[in-house]
């Protein structure tokens, strides 16, 4: 039972957000996804009760002061209604599914289960993906089951998925499906027009060439001379397609342009932080976002700069969608790209971003730990993987969306991947 209501969260969080906004299902139906979070939270109680063991309670400390520093945003906003509620159960439940995972004392032979099932969530993605290219042609829209509008996680699971295969193509086994899967992720950033991936596809690769090469066999001069060489060539392709299908990227502002490397970079820089065309107060790019952000915070002194303007301020209400953010927000919420550092610091103020960051810091350590001591090849390329999603989230967090954060999709699959990295070295 547990395993199917852990398999429900993902297959809710791939599936929800579709089913809504096709009408299928009313937005009430999705909150499966928490209610089976909290089950197998009971259940993992159960558990340890049963085995007459201690209910592990693992980065408790980093949650504890979290909840310190929303209670001082609470009480210096006089933020006394349910906008706080609403902002911590999206930003506290998947840690409660973590709780629940690494108390569960699951073998082996089930988290495989588990990954399998992960794996085809992942998979059936390309050609749902490759269906709406079919009538859209390269657009945003190009995007997965988990939802019919809004990209933000084209930019991810891409990179996700890539990780993972090239961890099992380096370190399990030499299968071309791996190859061939990892370049159709690759296609799908491409037709999604994700502009950040110009940028984070060749960081990806060289990050896993140092993880599953250099860092596992040593480093070898005529070896790594070549592949360095291969990736590097690698990057250009790939880049060089963003560019010819990108409107935004090339001179002639439209798809089959100019392949020109230096404009593409210096017009990406541009579009990221531009203001708005048609109103210069707000921002269209995520760093014009993030610096009018900022520059509010400083504005308005001390207590909002150290504790922000109160958990939910930027979170919609839904028992008031007449006033669906403060009211002292309206330059912030009326612009592009808003990143989880500047969601959070707003909310809860500028120590909540720090705590964040130590999490994903502390989440990278384990994995690191996990890599460099595992000797089976099947979890030590789950570890490597790992690696890679740790860097993806607080990249993610620190510069592009909320997602890392606030997200029914990709953060029950972090949280249940860092519980797997938490458990394996005791299941050894």
């Amino acid at each position: 039972m547990v395993i199917f209501l852990i398999c429900v969260v993902f297959f809710a969080g791939f599936f929800g957000g579709s089913l809504v906004g096709y009408g299928i299902i009313p937005p009430s139906v999705t909150l499966i996804n928490e209610l089976s979070v909290y089950i197998i939270f009971l259940c993992s109680i159960v558990v340890k009760v049963k085995a007459h063991e201690r209910f592990e309670l693992h980065l408790l400390w980093v949650f504890v002061l979290f909840l310190m520093v929303a209670f001082c945003s609470i009480i210096v906003n006089h933020y006394f209604s349910l906008r706080p509620i609403f902002s911590l159960r999206l930003i506290l439940r998947f840690y409660v599914f973590y709780l629940a995972l690494i108390n569960l004392n699951l073998n082996k032979k089930q988290i495989v289960l588990i990954n399998k099932f992960l794996f085809l969530l992942f998979i059936i993605q390309l050609p749902v993906v490759a269906y709406k290219f079919s009538i859209q042609g390269f657009a945003e829209e190009n995007i997965g089951t988990y939802a019919i509008k809004g990209g933000g996680l084209t930019t991810m699971i891409p990179i996700v998925a890539i990780a993972y295969m090239m961890a099992w193509y380096f370190l399990v086994k030499r299968s071309n499906w791996y190859i061939i899967l990892s370049v159709c992720f690759i296609l799908w950033g491409i037709v999604g027009q994700k502009v950040a991936l110009l940028f984070l596809f060749p960081i990806t690769f060289f990050c896993l060439y140092y993880i599953l090469i250099i860092r596992n066999s040593g480093f070898h001069f005529v070896r790594d001379i070549s592949l360095s060489t291969t990736i590097l060539l690698m990057s250009a392709v790939v880049v060089a397609a963003f560019i010819y299908t990108e409107p935004r990227l090339n001179r002639e502002r439209t798809i089959g342009g100019k392949i020109d490397f230096n404009y593409a970079f210096n017009n990406a820089s541009k579009y990221t932080t531009s203001e708005l065309p048609t109103d210069a107060r707000f921002g269209a790019g995520r760093t014009a976002t993030t610096k009018l952000a900022i520059k509010q915070l400083v504005n308005d002194g001390f207590n909002n700069f150290v504790f922000g303007y109160g958990p939910g301020a930027m979170t919609p209400s839904v028992l008031n969608k007449s006033n669906r953010y403060d009211s002292r927000l309206w330059k912030i919420s009326g612009s592009y790209g808003i990143t989880g550092l500047v969601y959070i610091w707003i909310e809860y103020g500028v120590f909540a971003v720090f705590l964040f960051c130590v999490l994903f810091l502390l989440f990278l350590k384990e994995s690191w730990y996990c890599y460099n001591i595992e000797l089976d090849p099947y979890w030590k390329s789950f570890a490597a993987g790992s690696i890679i999603f740790c860097l993806l989230n607080l990249f993610i967090f620190l510069t592009y969306n909320i997602n890392p954060v606030a997200d029914d999709t990709l953060l029950p699959v972090f949280y249940y991947v860092m519980a797997v990295i938490h458990i394996l070295p005791v299941k050894d």
